[in-house]
Formats: C-alpha cells, sequence, structure tokens
C-alpha cells in the first residue's frame, strides 16, 4: 500500500513535466545569429547581454575568433544601415559587452573584422543610462540593429525581455522611423543632421518664447529695457558657452582614445621589434 501511494504521489508530478516539456517544444527558434563578446567589466545581475545568455537568444564569443557578421563598435566610422540587412540575415550580429566608463581600457587590436558598425544617434532607455544619447545597453544595441536592418519584430522580441524594453521604442519612436527611409549610410547621416538641426531649431524658438516673456510692457523705462536685455544676452552667451565647451570636451575625448590606441600600437611594435633583436643576437652568440 506504501507503494501504491507513492506511485499516485508522483505521478502527477510526472505528468506536469512531460506538460511543461511539450509547451517548451513549442517555442519557435529566434531565427537570426546573435554573438556577444564579454569582457566581464559589467555587473551580470544588471546585464541585459548575460539576461539575453540565459534566454538563448545570445550566444558568447571568443575574442580570438573570426566573425564575419555586423560587429558593433562606437569607434566605426560606418553606421549601421539598410545595406547590411543581408549579412545581419546569414552572418548575424555581435555586440561588445563591456562597461561604457572602462571601454576606452579594451584592446580591440585583435578583432579583425570587415564589417565593424556604428549605431547612430539613439535615446538609452535601459535604468542604468535612462535618457542619455548613445549610452546603449546590449540589449538596445542589437535591438537598434535589428530596426534598422529591416528586423523590427524581432527586436521587439529582443526588448520584449525587459520590463522597460517597450520605452526603447517609445522614446526613439522619431528616430527610428527617420532612419527606417534610409537605405545607406550616407542617408543615415543626412537624417541624423536633420534631427539635430531640428532640435537647434526647436531650441531657438524656446529661447525666443522666453525672451518675449521676458521683455517688458511699454509703461518701463529705457533703462529697465536694456537692463532686461543685457541679462537676457548674458544667459544666451552662457549657454553658447556650455555648448561649445561640451562639443570640445567630446572631441578631446575622442581624440585621447585615439591617442592611447596608437600608443599601444607603437608600444607592441616596439615589443616586436625588441624580440627581434634578441632571438638574432641570441642566434648569432651561438
Amino acid at each position: 500500500k506504501k507503494h501504491q501511494k507513492k506511485q499516485r504521489k508522483f505521478k502527477p508530478k510526472e505528468y506536469k513535466e512531460k506538460e511543461e516539456s511539450d509547451e517548451e517544444s513549442k517555442v519557435p527558434e529566434f531565427p537570426l545569429k546573435l554573438f556577444m563578446w564579454d569582457f566581464k567589466q559589467c555587473d551580470p545581475k544588471k546585464c541585459s547581454g548575460v539576461k539575453l545568455r540565459k534566454f538563448n537568444l545570445v550566444k558568447n564569443f571568443s575574442k580570438k575568433s573570426s566573425f564575419q557578421g555586423i560587429v558593433l563598435t562606437p569607434t566605426s566610422k560606418i553606421k549601421v544601415n539598410m545595406a547590411d540587412r543581408e549579412i545581419v540575415q546569414e552572418r548575424g550580429v555581435c555586440v561588445i559587452d563591456c562597461s561604457w566608463a572602462k571601454f576606452s581600457e579594451l584592446d580591440l587590436n585583435h578583432m579583425h573584422n570587415s564589417n565593424q558598425r556604428a549605431l547612430p544617434y539613439l535615446i538609452a532607455s535601459n535604468p542604468i543610462n535612462y535618457g542619455k544619447a548613445m549610452k546603449l545597453s546590449c540589449a538596445e544595441a542589437i535591438a537598434a540593429t535589428l530596426c534598422l536592418t529591416g528586423f523590427r519584430e524581432e527586436a521587439e522580441q529582443i526588448m520584449g525581455k525587459f520590463k522597460w524594453g517597450h520605452t526603447f521604442f517609445s522614446m526613439n519612436e522619431e528616430l527610428l522611423d527617420a532612419y527606417d527611409e534610409c537605405s545607406n549610410h550616407g542617408e543615415i547621416e543626412e537624417a541624423e543632421k536633420h534631427f539635430f538641426a531640428q532640435q537647434e531649431g526647436a531650441e531657438l524658438e524656446r529661447l525666443e518664447k522666453q525672451k518675449r516673456m521676458m521683455m517688458p510692457d511699454d509703461s518701463s523705462s529705457d533703462e529697465e529695457d536694456e537692463e532686461e536685455r543685457r541679462k537676457f544676452d548674458e544667459k544666451l552667451r552662457m549657454l553658447a558657452e556650455q555648448k561649445d565647451e561640451e562639443e570640445r570636451r567630446k572631441f578631446d575625448e575622442k581624440l585621447r582614445m585615439l591617442a592611447e590606441q596608437k600608443e599601444k600600437e607603437e608600444q607592441k611594435e616596439e615589443e616586436i621589434e625588441q624580440y627581434c633583436c634578441q632571438v638574432f643576437q641570441e642566434q648569432r652568440i651561438s
């Protein structure tokens, strides 16, 4: 009797496991190949790439392996565009998983790939860099690449794994719609310039509206009018200086990264030259 009771006890569990396995077998396999170069700089609990790997949507890729798909890196001068669709469909996409604060420390010289791409201007919606331009997470970078190459449904499937995923599309709706009409790298850059011009125009309009609100009425004296105008002009000048300083800072940061990369290359060449000289001397002595 005891043996029979145990069998009855385990029967529902076996049935449940079988039912769950049947449900899992019905889940369609993701149609695109997605990879990740993990430099172990991020917190695994917060890393979106690690979460996608748990869902078997992304696979780890060896840093020394050759990859002929699209590799996302901010140092590339070519933006992801619709012309890359065939490469994405046949060979896939690989994202570099690292910390934005430590990106300049990475050694990417071993990465031999002719399809390196950068992403155009987009806003991050992830909890860590929310609202920051170009500070996308791994999941956002992959989703953006899929959107730009005509795989919007697959991009939504990727972002659907995160509670905040839908925010990425709503925050970048205007930009993604503009990029969707582009067929090559040049058109993507033109769409970026048009967006920046619109933003600048909106900012000027806001300042003009503020200026009209600050203008004194007819009953005020000429001296008061002049003082108000002087204060407003000073505020405009300060805003312009802040904008110039930010642009200079970004340019200096880019120069610094390029200089560090060049220095590393020269150091490697020097080490190789020293090694060759040492081998030559040893052979000469022997």
